[in-house]
């Protein structure tokens, strides 16, 4: 209810502003002001219509000493009708701020004042009209204060009503995303779960039955199932944060620039040469930065892997003021599979990191053959 309070306490300054000046020019203009003198009549004019200027904090007192001094008014002669406008305008203000019993009482205490004076006004006899109309008056002004505070209180209850159905259906969308992660989580477990621990195991079983002299493949087996363990933790760590229903910290720090030399150890075979290039300081580049940046290598080189072996990679790393240049390079040839556009989540994924983080992202087929990514990471205020 307070909300509407400054834009009241204008209306009431500058009513009870024009309400003043009118009153003193009436009193100047009336010819019955040399019976009490002028300066009781602009006194009492001012009393009665000045302080509306503060009916807004002081509505109980602006009401009572504005009916007491038209009251007077009236007793000595001045009464004008903007001594009473002035007054039931301050009742209906006190009654916005009042409880309904207060302001009855406050209404009738008003009543008595006007009435009062209405009696005590030199060979007055009044009729008994006038205390009704007096009170009738009144009571209008009151009903309106009070129903203007019902109707303040009933909207600022519908405000908090639908802020209420607003948390709750925030709470119910929670639970629906929660939930759906879980039949995410339930799917990834099963699926990319089992596929990763079945190629672990035949790696190693197979890598077991291979002769002596098989050397390379036996490398290349033992890279597979370490690869396959790593991702297989990976998943399952994933799949922990979403079961977890909230956003929990990793159970292990996220990937930085430092761990592409063991990315890189794991890919290199005898169909992809890696060469790894950083210049700068990457290590004091932000942890997101360098989380974006290991998965955008990895990501390429694995896209390099299935699809354009056997090739020769480059990667450089490099770091400038105020951005992260990444930028892999292959020269192998694409299978007809994958001769055309991408249409896999791989690209979709490392532009949206890029883009994420403010940065830019390009991939594109180079002219000599293979295929050029480049990214741009801005470091932001960390840099």
């Amino acid at each position: 209810m307070e909300s509407g309070w400054p834009r009241v306490r204008w209306v009431t300054t500058i009513t009870g502003g024009v309400l003043a000046v009118a009153a003193v020019l009436g009193v100047l203009l009336a010819g019955e002001a040399a019976r009490a003198g002028v300066a009781v009549g602009i006194a009492l004019a001012l009393t009665t219509t000045a302080p509306l200027a503060v009916a807004d904090r002081f509505p109980c007192s602006v009401a009572a000493l504005s009916a007491v001094s038209a009251g007077l008014a009236t007793a000595l002669g001045y009464g004008d009708g903007l001594s009473g406008i002035a007054t039931l305008f301050a009742v209906g203000l006190a009654a916005t701020r009042l409880e309904p019993r207060t302001a009855v009482a406050l209404g009738m205490g008003v009543t008595l004042a006007l009435v009062g004076g209405l009696f005590l006004a030199p060979g007055a006899r009044p009729p008994a009209a006038s205390f009704a109309s007096n009170a009738a008056v009144v009571g209008l002004a009151t009903l309106a204060g009070a129903a203007w505070r019902a109707q303040r209180r009933h909207a600022t209850e519908l405000e908090a009503h639908a802020a209420e159905l607003e948390g709750l259906r925030d709470i119910q969308t929670r639970e629906a995303i929660a939930r759906e992660h879980l039949r995410v989580a339930r799917e990834v477990h099963d699926v990319v779960g089992h596929a990763l621990a079945g190629i672990t195991l035949h790696a190693r079983v197979a890598e077991r039955h291979l002769s002596p002299d098989a050397e390379p493949a036996a490398t290349s087996l033992a890279d597979i199932a370490a690869l396959a363990s790593s991702a297989l933790a990976e998943t399952r760590e994933v799949v922990d944060r979403m079961r977890s229903g909230h956003e929990s910290p990793l159970l292990r720090p996220a990937s930085r620039i430092d761990d592409l030399d063991e990315l890189v150890a794991g890919l290199r075979s005898a169909d992809l040469t890696i060469d790894l290039r950083r210049t700068g300081d990457v290590g004091a580049v932000p942890t997101l930065v360098q989380a974006a940046a290991f998965r955008i290598v990895q990501e390429s080189l694995s896209n390099v892997a299935r699809h354009a072996t056997p090739a020769t990679a480059t990667v450089t790393v490099a770091r400038s003021h105020d951005r992260l240049e990444i930028e892999i390079v292959d020269d192998g040839r694409r299978t007809r599979s994958a001769a055309g556009p991408p249409t896999g989540h791989g690209l979709r994924g490392m532009q949206e990191r890029a883009v994420g983080l403010g940065g830019t992202f390009d991939a594109a087929p180079r002219p000599a053959g293979g295929w050029r990514v480049r990214a741009t990471l801005p470091l932001g205020q960390a840099a």
